[in-house]
């Protein structure tokens, strides 16, 4: 197949008009140049784009690559073309019409976009990640379709490779304006981290029932964390369970995050599930959260040998 020169990207007007908002059509692009950036940065590809002259057929734009290397622009257009046309990897809701687009596009775009990386000299595992594992290009992938679904004058959008004398390379890949609402994140919250022998270093535990905010130290970072093990706050509070230097806890610690609007990860949110064991320099004590939270977990183990 011929590697793909230039991207177009092709706006279904309502009434066959060729003009669309000024706003609309902006913040579109501003997070299209987006993805583009970290594609280019991630896979550390060095090549320039420019856009042609807008052209009349529905509204079109016209992606060409004035510097870089042959195989360096073939990547680019050919992934760029894959996250535009795919939902986002964390996209909890997307509808049914396309999770089966994309098992049939993946399939198909990951092999080629593999050699492509590979004719480019580039890690297929840096590939990967970039598509599976990046919410900078979930974000603003998102962004960009949820500015088309506020404007009911777009009915759909296609996405095409081409050749260097503009002849379309493969199909043309469409996404009606029913679709549009796979690819907006349903929410920006990620998968909860849970750590089941979490260490933490008491550093200011909270003796103040009406407060609940304690710090530590984790994996050698300072934390803000939620105590939720109600029965040992309440052994704290009641002078039972005492702290010095060196105090520690062994934990279940659940570790929230969230990305903002532009795919950054927001600061995390720590919360101690259940407190197993205390201890200090000198001594390791099991709490009462801890022998109850182990034994329920060996008997759920021995039901489910049954």
């Amino acid at each position: 197949m011929q590697a793909p020169a230039k991207l177009e990207l092709h706006y279904f007007l309502r009434d066959k008009s060729h003009s669309m908002d000024a706003f609309v059509k902006n913040k579109c692009d501003t997070e299209l140049l987006a993805i583009a950036n970290e594609l280019i940065s991630e896979l550390n590809l060095d090549i320039s784009i420019e856009t042609e002259a807008l052209k009349i057929g529905s509204v079109k734009d016209f992606w060409q690559a004035t510097k870089g290397k042959k195989e360096d622009i073939a990547l680019f257009f050919s992934v760029m073309t894959f996250l535009i046309t795919i939902p986002s990897a964390i996209n909890s809701f997307p509808d049914k019409e396309l999770i089966e687009l994309q098992k049939k596009e993946s399939k198909l775009s990951i092999e080629t976009m593999k050699r492509n990386a590979k004719e480019a000299k580039k890690n297929t595992e840096d590939l990967e990640l970039l598509i599976n594992n990046n919410y900078k290009i979930d974000a603003r992938k998102s962004n960009f379709y949820k500015q088309l679904a506020k404007y009911p004058k777009v009915t759909q959008i296609g996405v095409s490779q081409l050749s260097k004398e503009n002849r379309i390379i493969g199909e043309e890949k469409v996404i009606k304006r029913l679709q549009f609402k796979g690819f907006i994140l349903q929410t920006n919250k990620l998968e909860t981290i849970v750590d089941e022998n979490a260490r933490i270093e008491i550093t200011g535990p909270i003796l103040d029932a009406g407060k609940s905010k304690w710090k530590g130290l984790y994996e050698g970072e300072t934390i803000t964390f939620n105590m939720k093990d109600q029965s040992f706050k309440q052994s704290v509070l009641s002078r039972k369970t005492s702290f010095s230097n060196g105090s520690y806890v062994i934990c279940i610690l659940e570790i929230e995050q969230e990305i903002d609007d532009i795919g950054e990860i927001k600061k995390p949110i720590y919360n101690v599930k259940t407190v197993l064991d205390e201890g200090d320099q000198y001594e390791k004590n099991e709490t009462k959260s801890g022998k109850k939270y182990r034994y329920e977990t060996k008997q759920s183990k021995k039901l489910k040998r049954k």
